[in-house]
């Protein structure tokens, strides 16, 4: 798992509230900052739409031309389905992918035809049935553990014995992502159930997938929902963990970029367009290319006129220009442009293009579920309960939240700038409830994992076409 940025706490302030009334529609006037008083639940973010001229997914291994009637990603996505929401960015940890830049000058940006391309001869549809074949999303997740109506109260109802410690590998420092595990624990759902909770930090050089196989925590949190199934792929027998809950139930990876036509002073509302990313260069992390070709290869973007640059976590590159689009992550990271005073920020979401995938898991190990399947219930219910608590009193909740948030300098507001955009992403558009997760929507992410070569496509692939 990639080393996530290291963000200084004054720099994640400054975040517009005009944009995040203009995204989440949240009443508030213009100008005004959320109160601790004031503050309501968002509702769902607005979304910025993709022009229905541009071209949609394709299976094909050569890039189709932009006026070919192309069939949409796993026959889910139309040209007129097709939208991108705005929003803010936190941790870059999601931008994981492949490539190699060869001999190619980096100072002008790599062309993504000078990439690695892993891509097998496959396509997607052959793929996703090998996925689900040999290794599909029930061995490595599931919602058998989810809450009922009434369990919480049951548990806490069934009274109080000895507390059961249980420890949790958090996803990264203690900032302002995860907020009901600070709920829970500061109200009291946890100890309600028999739970003590330690949190045990995450950071640079920590894998929480593999302290949990190893038994060093009885939970982790994954950030990047990706690397389950990658994890569940490495292994040589059944995976040892199971993902049993979904804090973030759309994927966060945007780009971001700079409105020209708009000063930086002023809040943009142009629309990102497919064919924007043309004569483009993008910003990524060094090696890590995958959503890139994705968004070449399926979209049918010619692979020489669309380049990448390898940069760092901060907005720089965009900043001075050297860069044309940003790769970041959907909770925080404008916040780091607004600090730098541009407001014109405008971002292209990969969730609404297709790459749907789960973020912020709750996983456990497979043993602790067959022999105390108990305690994983009784966590997810006063998870759930403080869930529930993050969504109807968010002035507490935020105040709580940054109570928490001690490795960053956060106010009660800044927080609830954040939720005004991370409510409508924890809500989800998978149509199930809170934390449920959508087993084909899991098999969908593993195979495009599979096409970019994120997964050995030799492990699922035992084909010719290989």
């Amino acid at each position: 798992m990639p080393a996530l940025q290291n963000i200084l706490p004054h720099s994640l302030r400054g975040f517009s509230i005009w944009r995040l009334r203009r995204l989440s529609r949240i009443r508030l006037p213009l100008g005004s900052r959320p109160s601790v008083e004031s503050a309501a639940p968002a509702p769902k973010g607005t979304a910025i739409r993709l022009n229905p001229t541009s071209s949609v997914a394709t299976f094909a291994k050569t890039p189709a031309s932009p006026s070919r009637n192309t069939t949409p990603i796993f026959g889910r996505l139309t040209k007129q389905s097709l939208f991108l929401p705005s929003a803010a960015l936190f941790a870059f940890v999601c931008l994981s992918g492949c490539g190699d830049p060869g001999t190619a000058d980096q100072a002008s940006g790599i062309p993504v035809a000078q990439l690695e391309d892993k891509r097998p001869a496959a396509e997607l549809p052959e793929i996703l049935e090998a996925v689900k074949a040999r290794l599909p999303s029930t061995g490595y997740m599931t919602n058998d553990y989810l809450p009922d109506t009434g369990d919480f109260e049951r548990y806490a109802a069934a009274g109080k014995g000895p507390l059961t410690t249980v420890r949790v590998g958090m996803p990264w420092i203690f900032s302002d992502g995860f907020s009901p595990l600070y709920i829970g624990i500061e109200q009291g759902y946890f100890k309600d159930v028999g739970l003590d909770i330690e949190m045990v930090p995450g950071g640079p050089g920590k894998d929480h997938l593999q302290t949990l196989a190893g038994g060093r925590v009885d939970f982790a949190i994954v950030a990047d929902g990706m690397n389950l199934p990658v994890f569940a792929a490495s292994r040589t027998s059944d995976s040892e963990v199971m993902a049993v809950a979904s804090f973030l139930k759309e994927n966060p990876v945007a780009y971001l970029s700079l409105d020209p036509a708009t000063p930086p002073t002023e809040p943009s509302d142009a629309v990102v367009e497919v064919a924007d990313f043309s004569d483009a260069v993008i910003g990524v992390l060094r090696g890590r290319a995958h959503y890139v070709q994705f968004l070449v290869y399926e979209y049918g973007l010619d692979p020489e006129r669309v380049k990448v640059r390898w940069t760092g976590t901060t907005p720089d590159a965009l900043l001075s220009g050297v860069v044309d689009q940003w790769a970041a992550w959907i909770l925080d990271q404008p916040r780091l442009l607004e600090q730098s005073g541009h407001r014109n920020w405008r971002a292209f979401r990969f969730h609404d293009l297709g790459w749907k995938q789960y973020c912020d898991l709750i996983v456990a190990r497979q043993q602790t579920l067959q022999e105390d399947p108990e305690t994983v219930r009784r966590f997810l219910a006063a998870f759930h309960k403080a869930l529930e608590f993050y969504f109807e009193n968010p002035p507490e909740a935020a105040r709580i939240t940054a109570e928490y948030a001690r490795d960053v300098d956060y106010t009660p507001e800044d927080v609830l700038q954040r939720f005004a955009i991370e409510h409508a992403i924890v809500r989800g558009d998978d149509g199930l409830p809170l934390l449920h997760m959508d087993p084909d929507r899991w098999d969908e992410v593993t195979a495009l994992l599979v096409r970019y070569g994120i997964i050995d496509p030799t492990a699922v692939l035992q084909t010719e076409k290989l």
